[in-house]
């Protein structure tokens, strides 16, 4: 697995966290 690939899944899982936050 590169590093760019894991960079993008913790991107994601973060952009999602965010968002169910911001909808709260």
């Amino acid at each position: 697995m590169s590093l760019t690939t894991m960079n993008l899944q913790t991107m994601s899982l973060w952009i999602q966290q965010k968002k169910h936050q911001a909808r709260r």
